[in-house]
């Protein structure tokens, strides 16, 4: 098959780009064809995105025009990542039926975090209408600029309306399926299948020594709705009924990254027992480094992630997790399995503090979550993923012939 991906940037930008970054060599691994179309190659200091070995590459020209070597190519179906103007999207779907994959809330939520900030974090779960335009303001649910929200509105609105156009959608979590369902698309329509974590390697040998402290480990960018305030709450209550030490490593970096740090201080302060690290952002061998030392991941997350690739990651080193009922998460983390899962109708410290307990008081019971770990994280590998994927896009690639 030939698969002409799309994505506005050829740079290596966000978590979207880290996703075709992996796709494209995979897909070729498959034994398929792959093309590659931009609008930028910007930012220049990012890294590129492995591009394609088996088919063309090129950036789209300011008119929407293609390069001629792309319609010569003439692909089989046109995969489409992020945003994309209505020019270009008009000009790839005259070449092949497309498939979009919904990466965030993409057309269905006026600030794209699809929660309530106000008066506390909590998931929305509300259809896009009109009704959003009552709640934006006074439940902070973006920015204060009535302008800015009217615009962003009517982006949104034209983005849903847009994906009509599209054969299928595509999605990393049952979740984000149900959310397209909801906003009127054919269930036929609508394909979640497990996301692409990366290649599955051994089965970890050891896991951490058990009885000094127990390592929790944060990974992400630091920003309200990642719950890293609550995270650092519930740990004097999880301390409590764990005895011995607790110590909690933040990697990442963001706007909150201050304020959690001040509190932070204060919590060790008052508890001699708990020692929390601020290392900033990571390099991947680093990353793999902590995962070998830590005991339990902590996704804290007050919004509904699309998904939380962390997970699946953290579930190749054998390392299990305790995070929120919320968004995509329930698609990798199954409560009393691989970790546990705290209420998400609520999101308190109490219930994320009970979570982590659960997973760390019993020696016997850990080692059995590592394990679950491990072999749940086997169904995000990227072989996995790709197979998956090119069974969705079989269905894309008959549709100008059989029809929606």
């Amino acid at each position: 098959m030939r698969v002409l991906i799309w994505n506005w940037s050829s740079r290596q930008v966000a978590g979207t780009e880290a996703y075709l970054h992996e796709l494209i060599p995979a897909l070729e691994e498959a034994g398929h064809q792959s093309g590659f179309v931009c609008e930028s190659h910007e930012p220049a200091e990012r890294a590129a995105i492995a591009l394609p070995s088996t088919g063309p590459f090129a950036a789209i020209e300011s008119d929407g025009k293609l390069p001629g070597e792309l319609i010569n190519w003439q692909p089989d179906v046109v995969l489409v990542n992020g945003r994309i103007s209505e020019t270009a999207e008009r000009t790839l779907l005259a070449l092949a039926p497309g498939a979009y994959f919904v990466h965030n809330y993409h057309g269905t939520c006026i600030s794209g975090l699809k929660a309530h900030r106000f008066p506390e974090p909590v998931p929305c779960g509300k259809q896009f209408g009109l009704a959003c335009l009552l709640h934006y303001l006074p439940r902070h649910c973006g920015g204060r600029n009535p302008l800015t929200m009217l615009r962003l509105y009517g982006e949104e609105r034209s983005r849903l309306t847009t994906l009509s156009r599209y054969a299928a959608i595509l999605t990393h979590s049952e979740h984000m399926r149900q959310e397209y369902i909801q906003h009127g698309f054919s269930p036929s329509r609508v394909h979640a299948f497990p996301f692409l974590a990366g290649p599955c390697p051994p089965a970890p040998e050891s896991c951490p020594p058990w009885g000094d402290a127990f390592h929790l480990l944060f990974l992400g960018r630091m920003e309200e709705l990642k719950g890293g305030e609550v995270l650092l709450k519930c740990l004097p209550a999880a301390l409590a009924r764990l005895g011995g030490r607790l110590v909690l490593t933040m990697a990442g970096d963001g706007p909150c990254k201050n304020s959690w740090a001040t509190l932070a201080e204060k919590l060790q302060r008052s508890h001699p027992d708990l020692a929390i690290r601020f290392p900033g952002w990571i390099r991947e061998d680093e990353r793999r480094r902590l995962l070998r030392e830590t005991h339990l991941l902590v996704v804290p997350s007050l919004w509904p992630e699309p998904f939380g690739k962390v997970g699946p990651e953290a579930g190749f080193q054998g390392v299990p997790a305790a995070a929120f009922r919320v968004g995509g998460i329930p698609d990798w983390l199954q409560d009393r399995d691989n970790g546990a899962l705290a209420p998400g109708e609520r999101l308190e410290p109490l219930g994320l503090s009970e979570a982590i307990v659960w997973c760390l008081e019993d020696r016997q019971r850990y080692q059995t979550l590592r394990r679950r770990a491990f072999e749940v994280s086997q169904r995000y590998d990227r072989r996995s993923h790709v197979k998956h994927l090119v069974a969705a896009l079989e269905s894309v690639r008959t549709f100008r012939t059989t029809g929606p």
